[in-house]
């Protein structure tokens, strides 16, 4: 595979008086290998829904696509992506 795939995310912080720590991550938040909690996903969802809908709205798109394993059409989703 690509050599990035294989390389930690890294961060270093070094104080003052010299003493140094450093906490790598191996794989991002998200990936199969550390997938993100239900509340991770839905605290994602309504960070980036925010910046289109309104709260009421963006609960109602969430509560829908929460239940697609449910639905047999996509018919009710559509008239909540419309802004307003």
């Amino acid at each position: 595979g690509d050599e990035l795939d294989e390389s930690p995310g890294r961060v270093r912080a070094t104080l003052a008086n010299g003493e140094s720590f450093e906490e790598k991550v191996w794989f991002a938040s998200g990936t199969t290998q550390s997938p993100m909690s239900p509340a991770q996903i839905e605290a994602k969802f309504f960070d980036c829904a925010r910046l289109v809908f309104d709260e009421a709205q963006a609960r109602k798109v969430f509560a829908f696509v929460s239940d697609l394993a449910g639905r047999t059409s996509f018919d009710g989703l559509w008239p909540l992506l419309k802004k307003g």
